[in-house]
């Protein structure tokens, strides 16, 4: 189960797996309890998952756009598969592009 401060502590430690690479920065996109959770909408402390469902994406003009992640890049998947791992995470590919950690 997650809570406020193991969401954190996930989203963080992939984070910091990826500047280790010297990755290029992604702005990922969740949703669901862990979502709400961190924006403070639901008094609900646990949840049992973090849904990633797409990437924040720059567009030449400037504007954002959420990319439905079909496919995440290679090297933000590698990095998710070993941050799950390294805190004793279930991962499990979702539906329609959405990558579920439990």
């Amino acid at each position: 189960m997650f809570n406020k401060q193991k969401i954190e502590e996930a989203l963080a430690l992939l984070g910091r797996r990826l500047e280790q690479e010297h990755s290029q920065p992604f702005d990922i996109v969740i949703c669901g309890g862990s979502s709400l959770i961190l924006t403070g909408l639901i008094s609900r402390v646990f949840t049992k998952d973090i849904d990633i469902v797409g990437l924040r994406i720059k567009r030449s003009d400037g504007k954002f756009v959420i990319e439905q992640c079909d496919k995440l890049p290679e090297i933000l998947y590698k990095n998710i598969l070993l941050t799950a791992q390294d805190l004793d995470l279930l991962l499990i590919p979702g539906l329609a592009g959405m990558l579920t950690i439990y």
